[in-house]
């Protein structure tokens, strides 16, 4: 019996349907040279999106540019432009910016003279010290002590103390102009912790002043002791130079009352500090009682410590102060009495601080058509030209 071949199968498959044996969506039973057309589709599926073609369009070169030429141009503007206007102003504003820093106000206009200011200083009142019935010495606590001499003073504003306030007001008033700054010799020498001063409660007599005193009560009266004050210096030209030696051995002092202070600086400056050891210093003191020496035991203890250089001799007008023995007086200083003491007239340097005529002495004298009294530094300007000693060696500090 003879049975026909099966037909040939169809380029796409078996030709039996899939759910049968040898189909072309099953497995198994099929010939093996059929399994190699499956692979094709995969290939054609995957090579329409290349990985290169999708990179190629955002190349990282021209992302990069643009920062270059954001970074290129504002370096070059900013830099090269500020630098030669800030470096040119300078020279042109002031060759010394030190010396504007600390006194703008004056321009080049005052080159030719020397400027005068006076520095402030936030002080403490430390102590306040009674030395008479109506002087104290003040001490004040600044920090860093300042460069100064010993005999220059320091000034206060009596506008800084509340309660001088009405008393100010009412002054001004009638003098129709602003209280001044008042000036206190210095007590202190440099070197010391603290600047000091030793004032006295001036009193008030209407036939010699003709207004009352208004700081010094209450500078003398020891109520400020830790108050914060605001004092001025340090100036004046009342002080012994450094090279005195040179010009003489020997200095007079004459002084009266709150006179002695600024030449007690300069004897502790002097003797303690052991300047111009060849130079002898003699002070003539004059005050009214005993009572009334101001710095007394100091003095007297300067005397003792260095009894080669220093001899302190007292004049006491209203009582006899002999019982002290040496050295005490009775009376004032006669041109006779100053003369046992002086080594050479024409060499001899004088220092004399105290109370002198003022314009209102002056004044009352007018009124009455008589010549004013002299005070103490006439009577010592007598001495100094009887002695025949030249006028630039005597120098003088008064006060009213």
């Amino acid at each position: 019996m003879n049975i026909p071949p099966p037909p040939p199968a169809p380029a796409g498959g078996t030709g039996y349907p899939p759910h049968l044996p040898g189909g072309s969506g099953g497995g198994g039973g099929g010939a093996p040279a059929a399994a190699p057309p499956p692979q094709a589709p995969p290939q054609q599926q995957y090579a329409p999106p290349p990985p290169q073609q999708q990179y190629a369009p955002p190349p990282p070169q021209q992302q990069y540019a643009p920062p270059q030429q954001q970074y290129q141009q504002p370096p070059q503007q900013q830099y090269q432009q500020p630098p030669q206007q800030q470096y040119q102003q300078p020279p042109q504003y002031a060759p010394s910016p030190g010396v504007q820093a600390s006194a703008p106000p004056q321009p080049a206009a005052a080159a030719g003279a020397p400027v005068r200011t006076i520095r402030k200083y936030d002080a403490v009142i430390v102590d306040v010290v009674r030395r008479t019935h109506d002087a104290s010495s003040v001490y004040f606590f600044i920090g860093d002590a300042p460069a100064y001499k010993a005999g220059q003073f320091l000034s206060i504003d009596p506008h800084q103390f509340p309660e001088l306030k009405r008393w100010i007001e009412y002054l001004e008033m009638l003098k129709g102009k602003k209280e001044p700054i008042r000036s206190y010799s210095l007590q202190s020498a440099p070197g010391e912790k603290c600047m000091a001063i030793c004032t006295k409660a001036e009193d008030y007599d209407p036939k010699v002043h003709k207004y009352p005193p208004v700081l010094s009560p209450l500078m003398a009266s020891g109520s400020l002791k830790g108050r914060e004050v605001v004092i001025g210096g340090f100036t004046g030209a009342y002080f012994i130079p450094d090279d005195i030696s040179n010009v003489t051995d020997q200095v007079l002092h004459f002084v009266a009352g709150s006179g002695v202070v600024p030449n007690y600086g300069m004897l502790k400056d002097e003797l303690r500090n052991n300047k111009n050891p060849r130079v002898k210093h003699v002070m003539i003191d004059v005050n009214k009682t005993v009572g009334d020496i101001i710095l007394h035991e100091q003095l007297r203890a300067l005397a003792k410590a260095y009894p080669d250089r220093f001899e302190f001799i007292n004049f006491i007008t209203r009582e006899d102060p002999s019982y002290l023995g040496p050295g005490y007086y009775k009376g004032r200083p006669s041109t006779e009495f100053v003369r046992r003491y002086v080594r050479d007239p024409g060499s001899v340097r004088a220092y004399a601080c105290g109370a002198a005529i003022t314009k209102y002495h002056r004044e009352a004298a007018k009124q009455t058509g008589t010549e004013p009294q002299p005070r103490f530094m006439e009577s010592v300007e007598q001495i100094v030209h009887e002695l025949g000693m030249p006028k630039p060696h005597f120098k003088k500090e008064e006060f009213g």
